[in-house]
């Protein structure tokens, strides 16, 4: 290839028609080399001269081509800049007219029900993941259900062994009891007596309780009637209006026990009688004059329920034996299934919250002894004090023995002695100058009390007992 991409020299160029040819004014030289060369010389001088004009005409277009494509930017520019601020103009009128507003709260509750339904719908993936995680969840709480409910009918059968077990020790021990009775612990006089009461209560373990078990409808509503009277008990005050409007109470349930079955109403009696002396447990033997209101509600109930009468006696001699009087060997030494008859509840106790626990029971006793009812009489009067107090006296005195005659003379001393007055008295100097140097001498406080309460009679004329004796009104 030659110049400018030319091909080879030619040996002679073809004849062109002047109008057309570039080398103008050119004769062809066929015959010398030196003509041949200028007028090569002169026809390339001629096409790059052509080839300039040709680069120039390009560069010229080239800028007229840029220039109009630079005045369509600016046009378009413009058309686009009036086109926005007519779209912008437009827009602010359509936003001002009713249809904008009805388009954007359309818009609105569009994107909140978007907004509700993207939160309430998930993906199903999604879904799965949480009914799975549900489903595991469920079935692990069944399962914590049923072994709790395992959990509870063991303990319930354990709970219910070991009542049993309980139950028969009790009446192995009431039979050894009813069979042997120690003439230490107890006088003949009031043997006979005990027996009675001690298989009433066996009768009330072995033979009402187990027909009770087998209703579980009246078991639950006798014992909504024990809550109800626990808390009247609980709540009662020294005051006439208190006393009878528990004691209506107390009879209404006694009635509607009585309307079930005797069973139904002995059994009722008996968890009274457990309501009343868990009260002397825990506020009695603080509070010694709370037992006179305690005693008012009894003796109301004994006159017109005898069966309660009856069992409360009973429940009163299986907690606080010291009512009849009746000792037992509380030495740690001593068969604790024999003490635990007096020692309740199960379980070895201090020997000072004993006392204390037996003085609380025995405070009701003695209250109930001297009460004297507006409305019938007494079956369990101040005649029942003498006969205890008589006994007590012929007996051997243990430790809790100053505890309980110093218990009986400040609840129940000014009905004693004014109904008994001389043979009174003669008890008295008994007590003080014969019975007293007897009593051990671990007892020594609970001795010197009753020495103070004589010699305070002596002083004053006055016997120094609780107030509340009798209620307000």
């Amino acid at each position: 290839m030659g110049r400018y991409g030319l091909p080879p020299e030619p040996e002679a160029f073809p004849a062109s028609s002047p109008e057309t040819s570039p080398l103008k004014n050119v004769t062809l030289a066929t015959s010398s080399g030196l003509a041949y060369n200028q007028l090569k010389r002169e026809a390339w001088n001629s096409l790059d001269r052509e080839l300039e004009r040709f680069q120039d005409l390009y560069q010229l277009t080239l800028k007229e081509t840029e220039k109009i494509q630079n005045d369509l930017i600016t046009k378009n520019q413009q058309e686009k800049f009036l086109l926005d601020n007519l779209s912008s103009k437009l827009f602010q009128e359509w936003k001002q007219s009713s249809t904008f507003s009805n388009y954007a709260q359309s818009i609105k509750k569009y994107e909140e029900k978007i907004d509700i339904e993207g939160c309430l719908l998930l993906s199903r993936k999604e879904k799965e993941k949480i009914e799975l995680k549900k489903q595991q969840e469920e079935e692990e709480r069944l399962e914590a259900i049923r072994r709790a409910e395992e959990d509870k009918l063991k303990k319930e059968q354990e709970e219910l062994r070991r009542q049993e077990e309980q139950k028969q020790k009790e009446i192995e021990l009431l039979n050894s009891l009813l069979q042997q009775e120690d003439p230490n612990s107890i006088l003949p006089s009031a043997a006979k007596e005990t027996r009675n009461y001690r298989e009433l209560y066996k009768s009330l373990r072995v033979e009402i309780e187990p027909q009770i078990d087998q209703h579980p409808q009246i078991k639950s509503q006798l014992n909504t009637f024990r809550r109800e009277i626990n808390k009247r008990i609980g709540q009662l005050t020294n005051t006439r209006q208190d006393i009878f409007r528990v004691t209506e109470d107390i009879a209404t349930m006694f009635n509607q026990a009585q309307a079930i079955s005797e069973a139904a109403f002995k059994w009722l009696s008996y968890l009274t009688s457990v309501v009343i002396i868990h009260q002397c447990e825990v506020e009695v033997r603080v509070r010694l004059p709370t037992a006179y209101p305690i005693a008012h509600v009894c003796v109301f109930l004994f006159h017109q329920y005898p069966i309660f009468y009856q069992v409360f006696l009973a429940t009163v001699i299986d907690h606080c034996p010291y009512v009849v009087p009746q000792y037992f060997d509380l030495s740690e030494n001593a068969g604790k299934e024999k003490a635990r008859m007096a020692r309740k509840p199960s379980g070895w106790e201090s020997d000072v919250f004993y006392q204390e626990r037996m003085v609380g029971i025995f405070a009701v006793y003695a209250a109930i002894l001297q009460t004297l009812p507006e409305v019938g009489s007494n079956p369990h009067s101040i005649r029942s004090g003498w006969t205890w107090l008589s006994r007590i006296l012929n007996m051997e005195p243990r430790t809790i023995t100053p505890w309980l005659v110093h218990t009986f003379l400040v609840i129940a001393g000014d009905t004693f002695f004014d109904t008994y007055q001389d043979q009174a008295i003669k008890l008295a100097s008994y007590l003080i100058n014969t019975y007293l140097p007897t009593i051990p001498q671990d007892a020594i406080s609970a001795t010197t009390r009753i020495k103070n309460f004589f010699e305070h009679y002596q002083k004053h004329r006055q016997l120094p007992t609780e107030q509340g004796r009798l209620y307000q009104r």
